[in-house]
Order: C-alpha cells, then sequence, then structure tokens
C-alpha cells in the first residue's frame, strides 16, 4: 500500500498500466491514495529507526534514513497530527510547508531523544541530520532552496565543526575525527544559484 510511483524506473513508467494510470481520471484517485499514505509512512520510517537504534546499540552501525517529509503533501500540522486528505494544503503552500515543518522538528526531536535514551556517556552515537533543500516556491528569495538544516551530534570532535561548515565537509570532518583520514576540507562556498 505505500508504492511509490515516482520512484518507478523508467521501464516502469513507459508501462501499458503506468500510462494508463497516468493518463487517466484513475491518477487523481492514485495521487489522493498516496496522499492518504503520506503520514503514516513518516511515522513508520521514524519507528523504524528508533528500533534500530535500539537493536544496534552494542555494535557501531552506520544507519542512514531519507524521509520525503517536508516535502509536499503537506500532510501533518504544526502539532504533528495528519491533516484529512480533504484540507491537504496545495503543493506551493507556504502555510502548509511551515505547518509540516514544524510538526515534523517535533517528531524528529522526539525520535533523537529515544534514539539517545539508549546510550550513556562516552558511547554516544554520532548523529547527522540533513536537508537537501529548502522551501522552493519563494519567487523573490531563491536563496531560501538552497538553505538546508545542517546538524551534529559528535560526542568527540565538537571542536572540529565551524561555523560555516556546509555538507560537503560533513563526512571529511566524520573520518577524520573518528576513522583517523587526512581528508583535506573543501570549499564551504554557497552554490550560486540560477535565477
Amino acid at each position: 500500500p505505500y508504492y511509490d510511483f515516482s520512484n518507478a524506473s523508467e521501464s516502469q513508467e513507459r508501462s501499458v498500466f503506468n500510462r494508463f494510470l497516468n493518463n487517466t481520471v484513475l491518477k487523481s484517485i492514485a495521487d489522493l491514495f498516496s496522499e492518504m499514505n503520506t503520514y503514516e509512512q513518516h511515522l513508520k520510517t521514524l519507528d523504524g529507526l528508533k528500533a534500530v537504534a535500539a537493536r544496534q546499540k552494542d555494535h557501531p552501525t552506520f544507519v542512514y534514513f531519507h524521509l520525503l517529509a517536508p516535502h509536499q503533501p503537506y500532510v501533518m500540522d504544526s502539532l504533528a497530527h495528519e491533516i484529512p486528505f480533504y484540507k491537504i494544503p496545495k503543493s506551493n503552500s507556504k502555510s502548509g510547508y511551515l505547518g509540516q515543518l514544524k510538526g515534523l522538528n517535533k517528531l524528529i526531536l522526539k525520535t533523537v531523544r529515544e534514539i539517545l535514551s539508549h546510550y550513556h556517556q562516552p558511547t554516544l552515537p554520532v548523529i547527522l541530520i540533513q536537508g537537501d533543500h529548502g522551501f522552493r516556491y519563494l519567487p523573490d528569495h531563491p536563496e531560501e532552496s538552497a538553505t538546508i538544516l545542517n546538524a551534529y551530534l559528535l560526542p568527540k570532535g565538537n571542536d572540529r565543526l565551524y561555523p560555516e561548515i556546509s555538507p560537503y565537509n560533513t563526512f571529511r570532518v566524520l573520518f577524520n575525527t573518528y576513522f583517523n583520514t587526512h581528508l583535506t576540507l573543501l570549499g564551504d562556498a554557497r552554490p550560486k544559484l540560477r535565477k
């Protein structure tokens, strides 16, 4: 029930089923079904992350997860409650984005606290939380699309972080700190935006 058609391979996109789905009224029904399950997907992803952290705390484990929120559809409000499918804001809704972002922040903080509850000093986990882009629907402020959340919990090596650090150097700092590598840091210049 959680199949995401947007991640379908090119051959799947060309299939008779997908062409039929995307060119008939069924597309609206499929989109509605997808939106109705998105909130559950977000919660299940975070629950899965907490479960892995609880289970793998006794030995080093690398866990990567990608949460599609705060991307549209905006299915949660600022209190992290589900928005009924018939009230879901449009994809370029600034208020919908901000509401979902605030709700997601609450869920992420709760998840991080729960993960940390399984650990004690000095064996705290390394936690990196990064976004891939900011809100893309502000024509007067295109620079906002290049702003991201970039948060670190490094039990050792906080002294290697610096205010201008960008994702270019995240894993270079991490590897240099924890694996004694000597990777050169890249420039942290912000990307140039096209107008």
